[in-house]
């Protein structure tokens, strides 16, 4: 395989389970990006969410974020595409979050904001204890979402929903579905990520490669989660986690170790043959 380009999720993937890439991954993809591959990140995170570790890898050029709303261009973090959602997309999505209960989040400009009372403490909202470090050092609290994204609906890249339990999860994915030009998807089971009905991770790397002249048998692309089953599918060659949702295990082309064995790292090691 003639490999030109790297796809890869963070999360789950290309990140171990305390959010940290391994000096061994980094090494690993320093070496690619110094046999001419671009390495091209994508995140359902927000540009302001991207870990420093992963801003360190030398070469690095591309970021796509919010599910693929967004490309920026490294490291002066110029969005080069995007596709915010439509106005009557975001007022149709607040009306089902409205008095449902729930807490939910919006992308702008490449920064997450949430509202006060899940930025002060996630795990009331039923979230994995993990989530109280990551929320505090990624988002931007304010008093009222629906108002803030009001004031906002014209730059919104994406919303999240949080939602922990699994039926009520399912029962606002059915309504959510019944909205027109809306792009649904889930990188963990208490997420909701809404965006753009064209938005994709492999929308968004389409038109990155076609920038770059990158065809997608030159892609090899990795992930774990729901929301890279499109990317996975896209690329040349898509390899899911060990640890990857059991439909991402089914569809990849290959499945390589899990995220905590720098399963990344291996697998692109073995097939460019570095020493």
């Amino acid at each position: 395989m003639d490999i030109r380009l790297i796809a890869l999720d963070l999360d789950g993937t290309t990140l171990n389970s305390k959010g940290h890439m391994s000096v061994f991954t980094k090494n690993t993809l320093e070496k690619a990006i110094a046999k001419g591959i671009h390495v091209v990140i994508a995140s359902g995170r927000a540009r302001s969410a991207l870990p420093q570790d992963v801003l360190a890898v030398r070469g690095l050029n591309y970021a796509i974020t919010s599910n693929g709303s967004s490309i920026f261009a490294l490291p002066d973090f110029k969005r080069i595409y995007a596709c915010d959602m439509a106005l009557e997309t975001v007022d149709a999505v607040l009306s089902v979050a409205s008095g449902c209960g729930f807490t939910y989040e919006a992308f702008i400009g490449g920064r997450a904001y949430t509202a006060q009372a899940y930025y002060d403490c996630p795990t009331d909202f039923g979230v994995p204890e993990r989530m109280n470090a990551y929320v505090r050092s990624t988002r931007i609290p304010v008093p009222s979402m629906s108002g803030f994204i009001y004031e906002h609906h014209h730059e919104i890249e994406g919303i999240d929903f949080i939602i922990p339990d699994h039926s009520r999860k399912e029962e606002i994915r059915s309504q959510l579905t019944l909205i027109p030009d809306l792009y649904i998807t889930s990188s963990e089971s208490y997420y909701l990520e809404l965006a753009a009905g064209s938005v994709s991770k492999a929308s968004a790397l389409h038109a990155l490669a076609a920038m770059l002249q990158v065809s997608p048998s030159q892609i090899i692309a990795f992930g774990d989660g729901g929301n890279d089953m499109e990317m996975l599918s896209y690329a040349g060659r898509g390899i899911a986690m060990a640890n990857a949702a059991p439909a991402l295990l089914a569809a990849a082309d290959d499945v390589t170790l899990s995220n905590d064995e720098d399963g990344v790292a291996h697998y692109l090691q073995k097939i460019l043959q570095f020493c």
